[in-house]
């Protein structure tokens, strides 16, 4: 089970930044001593995120038009950013 929630979490930092075009230097390990991700230069990385989740029909959120709530457009994404939110959960 944590095997799965570290691959979903690696998954959703890798998504996230391709969105917020950061510099981002490759997750190499997980340290299993303090739980924590581990970067090529040995840094610890640490991730706050939110979720963005359509559970009802139409499945997928409106990229046109900005609907508080139910969209994800680029004024979503830089609040996002504004609030230092760096990982995004699908």
């Amino acid at each position: 089970m944590k095997l799965l929630s570290i691959s979903a979490a690696v998954g959703a930092f890798l998504l996230s930044a391709s969105i917020a075009h950061a510099e981002i230097s490759k997750i190499v390990r997980v340290d299993q001593a303090s739980q924590q991700f581990i970067d090529a230069q040995g840094r610890s990385r640490h991730f706050h995120g939110t979720n963005m989740v359509k559970k009802k029909f139409p499945w997928h959120a409106d990229i046109d038009n900005f609907v508080a709530g139910y969209s994800v457009v680029d004024r979503d994404i830089q609040h996002l950013k504004d609030l230092n939110i760096n990982v995004i959960r699908l």
